[in-house]
């Protein structure tokens, strides 16, 4: 697992450097929505072709209901903040597994919450003020694995 991340941080690398050859558009964003690669909020900045977010993300116990919180860090590589098209990222969320025991009595315990990665697939409706995206990929960490998902609204608070 850590070979395919670091294959994954250098091909990000590669990406960002390729960017920063071309005069490409920046922009300070902030986005919402429900996203497991994203978080529920996040704020990022994007240069290029390739973001990097951090988000909040809110999650609930499979067993008992019981809500754990978490923070998602994401990097994209895909169309400027300002065009629509495809993408592809890769995202740590510290509460994408999460698993629980019942015990005699209906009692719930023996919590796991263990961080997730995702890799995702997307596609972003954008323009000079607002863009929408949604994404569909897939986790994986040590203790089980599974399809994410997410739909997201930013806006860019400051661009070029």
């Amino acid at each position: 697992m850590k070979k395919i991340f670091s294959s994954i941080v250098v091909i990000f690398m590669l990406l960002f450097v390729t960017s920063l050859e071309s005069k490409a558009q920046s922009a300070l964003l902030v986005q919402g929505g429900y996203s497991w690669s994203e978080g529920v909020v996040a704020a990022g900045y994007q240069f290029g072709t390739l973001s990097a977010l951090v988000g909040y993300m809110p999650a609930k116990m499979p067993g008992d209901g019981g809500t754990v919180s978490g923070v998602v860090a994401n990097i994209k590589w895909g169309p400027e903040w300002d065009e629509s098209g495809y993408y592809i990222s890769y995202a740590f969320n510290s509460v994408g597994y999460r698993s629980q025991i019942s015990y005699n009595g209906g009692a719930w315990g023996s919590d796991v919450v263990e961080g997730m990665n995702i890799v995702s697939l997307g596609y972003k409706v954008g323009d000079w003020s607002w863009y929408l995206a949604a994404d569909v990929g897939y986790g994986w960490s040590a203790s089980g694995s599974g399809v994410s998902w997410g739909v997201v609204i930013g806006f860019p608070l400051l661009g070029n």
